[in-house]
């Protein structure tokens, strides 16, 4: 035995197994046959450089201290300085062998300069080498280079003072001792790695007391990479998520082909009666027993709009006779004493469908 159902409740299940079908058909196609790619980074080499530049000052037998040095980060007197022991340090290290080339130098800078803090410019400078340009090369996974170096203050402190004399110009003056470096790496897969450092010390000349300042250490990692696109395999759970999918619809959609019908149209009957009942509902009571043969005398009307009428004139409900089965419901009627007033529906149907107007009838 087939299942009734609404016809375009029926018809809906079936649009919808079908669209549900054809979706779940492409995504697994998709998972399948459509290639999607994915972007990894490898690391080929990485490196770092380090460089740093640190002093101590050492100090001519005074009245003062009893240490011949000094550390860092102190206020030093210039009359009670020897010399300043400079040190400098770089370091190239890198995850693999490479070929390291470097070339340094050391050189002292002295300038002569007006105005203050971040707003100087410049009047002279004259450059003093201290190390020769020097360059080494290795085949290894680091190199460092360490130079220490004596610096003494009293020497630049009477340059200074000679220009002054000389050029009859009077301005402030400074030392940078600064150690040139450029690093240039060639690593096994062709890449190249070229960096410059310049560390440095910087020191007031001809000042009774002076601080010295210098450049914070220095690290500058870095690496070469290369990226390459790979394929995303395909996602077995989907595709099994989906097939089991797959088969349900098509398993409702065969059922709702082979083993239901659409409900059979509504007669007029049934049509009127559900309009009938939708609209004037409330006016009407449903009788067990007929009494409708008990009236010899009843008058007929021609719609059931006119029974409202003459019910809301009368003041009396309508009523029919109660039945289990809604097509059995023809006759609506109302009782005023002796005279019934009555509506036929089917005959009404009937008349409409044979284009016979109903007038209203009087039966003895």
């Amino acid at each position: 035995m087939k299942i009734k159902l609404n016809k375009q409740l029926r018809f809906g299940f079936m649009i919808l197994c079908s669209i549900v079908i054809c979706t779940l058909i492409y995504q697994v196609y998709s998972e399948v046959a459509i290639h999607e790619y994915q972007e990894k980074t490898n690391i080929l080499y990485s490196y770092n450089n380090k460089s740093n530049v640190s002093y101590e000052v050492f100090l001519k037998p005074n009245i003062l201290f009893d240490t011949n040095r000094l550390v860092e980060d102190q206020i030093y007197f210039t009359e009670y300085t020897d010399y300043i022991n400079i040190a400098f340090q770089y370091e190239f290290s890198g995850s693999n062998s490479a070929n390291i080339e470097a070339v340094y130098k050391i050189s002292a800078l002295v300038k002569g300069y007006t105005g203050a803090l971040d707003n100087t410019q410049v009047i002279w400078q004259k450059e003093f080498p201290i190390v020769a340009e020097t360059k080494t090369n290795i085949q290894d996974k680091s190199l460092s280079i360490a130079k220490d170096l004596p610096v003494r203050l009293a020497t630049y402190n009477d340059f200074s003072k000679m220009v002054a004399e000389t050029s009859k110009v009077s301005s402030q003056s400074n030392l940078s001792i600064v150690m040139y470096v450029e690093m240039k790496t060639k690593t096994d897969n062709g890449k190249v790695i070229e960096e410059q450092f310049q560390p440095m010390i910087v020191i007031p000349l001809n000042t009774n007391y002076f601080v010295i300042s210098k450049d914070i250490p220095t690290e500058k990692p870095g690496t070469i990479e290369s990226t390459e696109k790979f394929r995303i395999p395909a996602d077995l759970n989907k595709i099994i998520f989906y097939s089991v999918l797959i088969v349900l619809s098509i398993t409702t959609l065969i059922f709702l082909f082979l083993f239901t019908i659409n409900l059979p149209d509504k007669s007029e009957l049934e049509k009127c009666l559900s309009k009938i009942f939708r609209e004037h509902g409330s006016r009407f009571v449903a009788l067990e027993s007929e009494i409708i043969k008990e009236y010899g005398d009843y008058i007929k009307v021609h719609s059931i709009e006119d029974l409202v009428k003459i019910s809301d004139e009368l003041e009396k409900p309508i009523l029919y006779n109660y039945t289990g089965n809604q097509d059995d419901i023809q006759l609506f009627f109302i009782l005023d004493g002796p005279v019934m007033y009555i509506f036929n529906l089917q005959e009404s149907i009937s008349s409409f469908s044979n284009n016979v107007g109903g007038n209203i009838m009087i039966n003895s």
